[in-house]
């Protein structure tokens, strides 16, 4: 027997209509259920690329700060390491391989150029660049086994690698002397123990001390030594004292920093490989043409007169060797036209019975001498001008100057030299100086006022073996030290020890 269905028409429709929107909403709640999945799922996908995206970054920028570590312990290490950089493109690029960051942590791959800069032709005299002209050009490498050649900075790229994400960064690198940041800087150990009563020439040469014998002395960029700063008659320098000291002080006075984290590392160990600079290197600059060398005080001071009769200074690095054995106790250099130097003069001592064996310079010294305005005032720093960098010519400027060894690198254009630097002795200085640069000296260094003249250094003076300066109470007498950065920026130093590198321009991206 059937059951019967007693509902009106309009019931049925009723329940018809129901039946249709509770379907309706299930098809709607489905959807957006898969609205939500689907949603969720982009979202996920999304916050997988931009996590994947970050880390590659990460990883680019953890790629370039181990990048600029191994370049800050050797500028060569792209050209010298071949397992790393496999690859050396015709433009002059190196190419690594891809390189884990770590476990699971992401891969980068290095791009790195050494670049110089470009010149503007000689006949360009309107604002802008010319059209078409680049800043800069890769240097050419074509042998990996010899020395690198010049360059201005390194430009470096860096590729991370994480999951299905590439970032990219970008950095320009200089290299620039952060250590010697001082008027006077030196780097000597208290040779013995010293008290502060101990002055003059003893407090410098017995125990290592910066010491000075006053008398119109204006420094100018402050003192930093691993010993101590000592004034005859004030005894060890402490701020309150600076003005009884000196008749001008301007910087900071830094001293008994050896074994504390703010010591000078040791770059002066006459004779070593740890010296600030590669005395070999300079030499073989100068016998290829960017200068030359002397073999011989004699020889020198024929040279020097021969020069100053024509009226034209010597020019780029005048390398004096000095034989002990030869010249005899105390040499004295005394030219009536003083010795006149654009680039870098030079004094390597052969076989000195030891490190004070002197070179007593008696006349005028003039090395990329600065043009000193009719108002110069040594106690206003507004009146110090500087002749450095030195016009050179070209064919004797060292900078650039292809000095085709296997042994040396070429020094970069934009090399800071060095004004004066001996190795193995001292140089006395007695005479009037204009001292434009750096003044280094690993052993011991003596600047004497013995005359009433003005003795003016503008750069630094870097010492190893203690510091003696004198100078003159008499009117008209002068010794000023003023620190210039740009002098010693790019100092090309010895394994580049004493250089870091700067980030000059980072980019993120292409």
């Amino acid at each position: 027997m059937y059951a019967t269905d007693f509902r009106s028409p309009a019931q049925a429709r009723e329940r018809g209509s129901a039946t249709l929107a509770a379907l309706m909403l299930a098809i709607t709640v489905s959807a957006l259920c898969l609205l939500m999945i689907t949603s969720s799922r982009v979202s996920n996908e999304r916050a997988r690329t931009r996590m994947q995206g970050q880390k590659a970054f990460y990883v680019a920028e953890g790629g370039l700060d181990f990048v600029l570590s191994q370049v800050r312990a050797d500028q060569s290490w792209p050209l010298a390491s071949t397992s790393r950089f496999p690859t050396l493109e015709t433009d002059g690029t190196f190419v690594s391989g891809w390189i884990p960051l770590g476990d699971s942590a992401g891969e980068f791959q290095v791009q790195v150029n050494y670049q110089s800069r470009n010149s503007l032709p000689t006949s360009w005299n309107q604002p802008g660049l010319p059209d078409g002209f680049e800043l800069s050009s890769n240097v050419a490498v074509t042998d990996r086994t010899a020395a690198l050649p010049a360059y201005d900075r390194i430009e470096i790229a860096v590729t991370g690698r994480f999951g299905e994400a590439r970032r990219r960064v970008r950095a320009s690198v200089r290299f620039e002397s952060r250590l010697f940041r001082a008027a006077i800087v030196s780097d000597s150990p208290p040779l013995q123990n010293g008290n502060g009563s101990s002055s003059g020439k003893t407090a410098a040469i017995k125990f290592g001390h910066v010491s000075f014998k006053p008398g119109n002395q204006y420094i100018y960029g402050g003192i930093h030594a691993n010993s101590k700063i000592i004034s005859q008659g004030v005894g060890q320098v402490d701020e309150s004292e600076l003005a009884t000291a000196f008749s001008a002080y301007d910087g900071d006075l830094q001293q008994e920093l050896y074994g504390t984290a703010d010591e000078i590392p040791d770059y002066t160990s006459p004779g070593s490989t740890e010296q600030l600079f590669d005395f070999g290197r300079f030499r073989a600059a100068a016998a290829a043409g960017a200068g030359q060398v002397i073999p011989g005080l004699a020889n020198f001071i024929t040279v020097v007169n021969a020069a100053n009769a024509a009226g034209t200074p010597l020019e780029g690095i005048i390398y004096v060797e000095v034989d002990a054995a030869v010249e005899g106790n105390s040499p004295k250099l005394q030219m009536a036209g003083g010795i006149n130097v654009l680039g870098t003069l030079v004094f390597d001592f052969v076989n000195p019975p030891d490190q004070f064996y002197k070179v007593f310079i008696l006349c005028p010294l003039n090395v990329n001498p600065a043009t000193l305005p009719g108002n110069f005032d040594p106690a206003d720093p507004s009146t110090h001008t500087t002749g450095y960098p030195p016009v050179v010519s070209a064919g004797k400027d060292p900078r650039g100057f292809a000095i085709g060894s296997l042994t040396y690198e070429d020094f970069p254009v934009d090399a800071d030299m060095p004004a004066v630097m001996f190795n193995t002795g001292t140089v006395d200085f007695h005479g009037a100086a204009n001292v434009s640069g750096a003044v280094y000296g690993p052993s011991f260094i003596e600047i004497e006022n013995k005359d009433d003249n003005l003795q003016y250094f503008i750069g630094t003076i870097l010492g190893g073996g203690g510091i003696f300066l004198e100078g003159n109470s008499n009117p008209g007498a002068a010794q000023v030290f003023n620190f210039d950065p740009s002098s010693v920026n790019t100092l090309p130093t010895l394994g580049d020890g004493a250089s870091s590198p700067v980030i000059q321009g980072y980019i993120i991206g292409d």
